[in-house]
């Protein structure tokens, strides 16, 4: 970790692919000693860094998710869920499936949040990206029964 300090405060408040990595594996040095707050404020400065990045986006949404950062969350799933559609997940854009988990993911928010109507429109674009999202396909169902 204190080698991980040293890179980054070399980098002088820059903002840069590189360096953003950096901040990722200082959130997973974090995340192995059991600092949840530190492993997401890392992980949204890497996203800071790279927001472009769908892999980093997601990780970020879904760690800001289970953590109930609801806010945190929804702005770095949202950000997955635009972005152009890639063969890979990474710093150009996002595969379809990964568009569909970050609308997954945005529907269980909003059905957190008692929005109903939101979460049915988030799960239609899910399914939408990814016809064969088990998960958005009960979600849905969930959904319609009420």
């Amino acid at each position: 970790l204190p080698h991980l300090h040293a890179a980054i405060d070399a980098q002088r408040g820059r903002r840069s692919r590189p360096l953003s990595a950096l901040y990722e594996q200082k959130a997973d040095v974090h995340l192995e000693e059991g600092f949840l707050t530190d492993a997401l404020n890392a992980l949204l400065k890497a996203f800071e860094m790279d927001p472009k990045n769908a892999r980093l986006g997601m990780r970020l949404g879904r760690l800001a998710y289970e953590s109930e950062e609801d806010d945190m969350a929804q702005r770095a799933l949202r950000s997955v869920a635009i972005m152009k559609s890639s063969s890979v997940d990474g710093p150009e854009g996002a595969r379809p499936e990964t568009k569909a988990d970050a609308n997954y993911s945005l529907a269980m928010l909003a059905r957190r949040a008692g929005d109903l109507r939101k979460a049915r429109v988030l799960v239609s674009k899910a399914l939408s990206e990814n016809p064969e999202h088990a998960d958005a396909r009960a979600l849905l169902q969930k959904l319609d029964q009420r």
